[in-house]
């Protein structure tokens, strides 16, 4: 039987039926034997279990199309008190700090009484393709989905929950929502300035942060033996013979001097070639600088 008190109630404790459990109502506060706690009725049939899931205010869909319970939604802006949200973009176009948690009950284009899971359990969702235990994370090829296999950059791959309850209707899964977060996005001592392809992540000392800087140029490689092969435009340093090659289909030795003319200086080098299988060829140029006199090439 349901009690109802059109007074205000005054007692120092209250007793839940903890043998008939009733079935959940919007405004309706009662015992769950299979969780051990109370639950306080939502709208749209979802419910808040008091010590154990977590719901942030409520939500506008404004995304202009309904988004499916179970659905990973995002932030997309504010409109009359109320957060506005559309099913998650997770394919790293939209910035992991708008992710918000999974909607817990079908959400209408317009409605403003969404309701999104942080922190607790999802109950009602098809897991039927999960095994209990495994973790989801956002599916960056399916807006608002959800998936077992980790995304990789720039995919947003936070995980987002466990799966508690493998079927295909009463599936149940507990959320754990976590932001994640770009590099420099949030971290306090990381300063990017306009990041490039190629470039590489150095420590500044004097500001203590970390930022970016270009690439050092690539040093040759030494050793006291020639490798056996590498790739075609390769330098290497032979320590033991004091000797540079230069690596296309084979190496070659490459030599050079340096020579003072006039009060500058001139620089020859010369190159043992085998082309096409040839007769090896020797070219050699020698360059004046500083009133040296006219460079010239020869072969």
């Amino acid at each position: 039987m349901t009690k109802r008190f059109l007074v205000p109630l005054s007692t120092d404790h209250v007793d839940f039926n903890l043998i008939n459990n009733f079935a959940n109502a919007e405004g309706r506060l009662r015992w769950n034997s299979e969780e051990g706690t109370l639950d306080l009725g939502m709208s749209a049939d979802s419910y808040q279990s008091v010590g154990m899931s977590f719901y942030m205010p409520p939500t506008k869909n404004s995304s202009g199309v309904s988004i499916p319970k179970g659905s990973f939604v995002m932030a997309t802006g504010a409109l009359g008190d109320r957060i506005t949200i559309a099913k998650a973009v997770t394919d790293g176009s939209t910035d992991p700090m708008y992710m918000l948690g999974i909607a817990d009950h079908t959400i209408a284009n317009g409605a403003e009484d969404g309701l999104v899971v942080t922190d607790g359990t999802v109950r009602g969702i098809n897991t039927s393709l999960w095994a209990v235990g495994t973790v989801l994370y956002p599916n960056p090829s399916v807006a608002g989905g959800l998936t077992s296999t980790k995304p990789t950059a720039p995919n947003i791959r936070t995980p987002i929950a466990i799966v508690l309850r493998q079927h295909e209707t009463t599936g149940r899964i507990y959320v754990r929502m976590t932001t994640g977060s770009v590099l420099g996005g949030t971290d306090s001592n990381v300063n990017f300035d306009n990041p490039q392809s190629g470039e590489v992540i150095v420590y500044d000392g004097v500001n203590d942060v970390w930022t970016n800087a270009a690439a050092p140029a690539a040093a040759t490689p030494t050793g006291s033996t020639l490798p056996e092969s590498a790739t075609n435009g390769s330098f290497f340093y032979v320590t033991s013979s004091d000797k540079l090659y230069f690596f296309y289909d084979q190496w070659k030795e490459l030599s050079w001097t340096v020579t003072n003319l006039d009060g500058g200086e001139s620089g020859t080098a010369s190159f043992a070639l085998t082309v096409d299988g040839g007769t090896a060829s020797t070219s050699s140029f020698d360059a004046e600088y500083d009133g040296g006199l006219a460079s010239s090439v020869y072969s």
